[in-house]
């Protein structure tokens, strides 16, 4: 018995051992599971602080494209299917821009582990997205909205084309100006020559007489272009003076004729009494061709109509809908404005319209930049409208273009009136004291032999005593050695090794003060001489011969 009582305390001793190493063991573990159940908590805690953090979305999926984790980011990257983004979700029953994209479908079906590429969704977002594979077939993925950055540089870009553009544009400027120099002495040895020819061809002989004017009027037209040219180059600032406006766009419309296709109609209505605007008649003209020719353009090939009619306003703002337009298209046809929006003062309207294509809204909203063109680049510069809206908004006018698809193009061009107007009659280059003029000698200085002998002639012919000479340096030797002969000196600027500021300028320096008279193709930028008291008078070329006329009789009533 107590063997047997003494086995069964053994036994409950060892048994009590047990237990108690059980739960010190268990007491260990359990304090060895709560610390590592506090690491993952804490652990998943960071991890979903890291991917809020996140600036792009991220996206973990198995090899079946179920959802394993993600973030907030990614929700709002793709508004339209946040609801279906949560764990346990197939992105293939929604995610189509991203699970049918080429690239990630090449990815999963050529065992790649890695891509990138970009999704483009219908609200016009871009996404950048770059996705990785790991060993365990799990998937992650980052999406990134690019939207404004391509914004950016797409305005980046453009900016570097207009800026190239502008480049460009710059140097054939500076080209056009010299050739428009050039051109300036051609034409004007055409206009002297050919006014020699009207005073010297017998007046029974008329038909000679209207050819020669004839030519006068051709060169006349060629000095306007070579005008707009310098305008261009910035060479010459536009001289403002008073315009017929109905001559000046018939004459714009004589310019068009001889080029209008025949299958298209220009119907002209002048206005019904002359009215006057101040402007620059070159450049006004310019903005009726450039429509007329957009008009034209638009037409191509097909069968059309241009009509310009005139109507005179007392007051006109051009924010509000004009309601005559509703007989050529719809109330929702597009308009842009530019230039000014509101004369309270008694103004001219130009109305130009056709029945073209007409513009889609996209167009018309980038109608007035600079550069842009819907025509082939090798046919189109994307100046044209943007020079008539300078050009209108120079003139203190405004302009107004309606226009729909399928219903053609409607213009409102607004310029402010001049009323009350006389018009100037030029000197007559025959005035009176022809007795004071043989007692004058007139140096001229031009390395253009056509414009020299020309002006020599024309003086000659008015009875002045007038010497020339193509050399500069012989010119100024003629000066030194007689100063006291020369009572008028007109030179030209440019002129190669001595040019006729520095000519001027070494004269003066030895106290000579005969009066100079300096002429030029770029007379704006050497307008500075009349204020340092250097020049007397700058003249634009090609010479007015009238003016230049009238300023040596001036002199001959000073002395």
């Amino acid at each position: 018995m107590s063997d047997l009582i003494k086995l069964l305390k053994n036994k409950l001793t060892r048994e009590t051992l047990a237990r108690e190493e059980a739960e010190k063991l268990l007491e260990e573990k359990t304090d060895e599971l709560y610390d590592t159940l506090l690491n993952i908590s804490e652990s998943q805690t960071l991890l979903q602080s890291a991917l809020g953090s996140m600036q792009e979305g991220f996206l973990l999926t198995d090899d079946q494209s179920n959802i394993l984790l993600f973030n907030e980011q990614l929700k709002n990257i793709y508004a339209q299917w946040a609801p279906s983004i949560h764990e346990g979700m197939n992105i293939k029953d929604f995610l189509f821009p991203f699970t049918e994209h080429p690239a990630y479908q090449n990815m999963i079906n050529e065992d790649q582990v890695k891509c990138t590429f970009e999704i483009k969704l219908d609200t016009g977002y871009v996404i950048a997205v770059t996705v990785n594979k790991n060993h365990q077939e799990m998937i992650a993925s980052t999406h990134r909205n690019i939207t404004n950055e391509k914004a950016i540089i797409a305005e980046q870009q453009k900016t570097i084309v207009k800026l190239l553009q502008a480049q460009k544009m710059e140097s054939i400027g500076k080209m056009a100006s010299t050739v428009a120099h050039d051109f300036n002495n051609v034409i004007a040895a055409i206009k002297g020559y050919a006014s020699f020819l009207i005073e010297d061809i017998p007046k029974d002989k008329i038909g000679l007489v209207d050819s020669v004017e004839k030519i006068q009027q051709a060169a006349t037209r060629a000095e306007d272009m070579v005008k707009q040219i310098l305008t261009y180059s910035n060479h010459d600032k536009p001289v403002f003076e008073m315009i017929q406006v109905g001559q000046m766009a018939q004459e714009s419309i004589h310019f068009i004729e001889p080029n209008l296709p025949k299958k298209i109609s220009l119907i002209y209505t002048p206005p019904e009494y002359p009215v006057y605007t101040l402007g620059n008649a070159s450049q006004l003209t310019q903005v009726i061709l450039n429509i007329i020719n957009n008009s034209i353009n638009a037409i191509g090939n097909k069968v059309g109509e241009i009509n310009i009619d005139f109507e005179i306003v007392n007051q006109i703002d051009l924010n509000q809908p004009n309601y005559k337009i509703q007989q050529f298209m719809p109330k929702d046809a597009h308009h842009i404005i530019a230039g000014l929006h509101v004369f309270t003062g008694k103004c001219v309207k130009i109305n130009i319209h056709d029945n073209g294509p007409g513009m889609s809204h996209n167009i018309m909203e980038q109608l007035f930049d600079m550069f842009f063109t819907t025509r082939n680049s090798n046919k189109g510069t994307g100046l044209g409208m943007y020079g008539v809206a300078t050009i209108v908004t120079d003139h203190m006018g405004g302009i107004k273009v309606y226009s729909k698809q399928n219903y053609g193009t409607y213009i409102e061009l607004i310029l402010p009136l001049k009323e009350n107007l006389t018009e100037s009659k030029p000197l007559n280059p025959k005035a009176e004291q022809a007795d004071l003029k043989e007692q004058f000698q007139v140096l001229i200085i031009d390395d253009n032999q056509e414009v020299g002998l020309f002006l020599n002639e024309n003086l000659s012919r008015e009875g002045f005593l007038s010497k020339y000479t193509d050399s500069p340096e012989i010119g100024l030797q003629e000066i030194l050695m007689y100063p006291k002969r020369w009572k008028v000196i007109i030179c030209d600027q440019k002129m190669p090794k001595l040019e006729g500021l520095e000519l001027l300028k070494i004269i003066r320096s030895h106290g000579i003060t005969t009066p100079f008279i300096l002429t030029s193709g770029y007379i704006d930028e050497y307008a500075e001489v009349l204020d340092t008291k250097l020049a007397n008078h700058l003249i634009a070329k090609p010479i007015d011969v009238v003016h230049l006329n009238s300023i040596l009789r001036s002199y001959i009533e000073v002395h």
